[in-house]
């Protein structure tokens, strides 16, 4: 009886720690992160570090209002495809439009990361490719994995 009871115990505290894992992920805060590796760059002058936290509270003002976009698209989708009788034409251009505004969003990042890069000396710039080049491409953003969207990266974990 005592190992039973131990067992299970140990069992539900196990099940508990991994339940919780997504929530390290959201208290990590990762936007501020990244923003603390630009930053963290060795030798910044505080004109530097001025003018990165100007471009990055830009963008992050951007990319708040691609995120609404995308959501009131993703609602508009939703919504259409789940009448009995969806207009498929609507669909459609629903999905083209979404399109558009990820096109626009990553030439966006692209511009943001020339911005940076264009601040920094030949150092700090290697530094910051290092840094950041090698995270893209790797399934979805944190955003996306926090929401659960079932696109490329839970499709890869056999969820659907």
């Amino acid at each position: 009886m005592f190992f039973s009871i131990t067992f299970l115990f140990i069992f539900g505290m196990a099940a508990e720690a991994f339940s919780q894992r997504g929530m390290a992920r959201r208290d990590a805060r990762p936007m501020e992160r990244r923003a603390e590796v630009c930053i963290g760059i060795d030798n910044l002058t505080s004109e530097q570090e001025t003018k990165i936290r100007e471009l990055r509270n830009a963008r992050l003002e951007q990319r708040i209002e691609h995120r609404n976009q995308m959501d009131a698209l993703r609602v508009k989708k939703r919504t259409e495809m789940t009448k009995a009788q969806p207009n498929m034409d609507e669909v459609n251009r629903i999905i083209d439009e979404i399109s558009e505004l990820r096109a626009r969003h990553l030439k966006e990042n692209a511009a943001h990361r020339q911005d940076i890069r264009q601040m920094l000396t030949e150092e700090q710039r290697l530094q910051f490719d290092s840094r950041h080049l090698g995270r893209r491409g790797q399934g979805l953003r944190g955003d996306d994995m926090r929401r659960g969207d079932m696109r490329r990266g839970d499709m890869r974990r056999g969820r659907r």
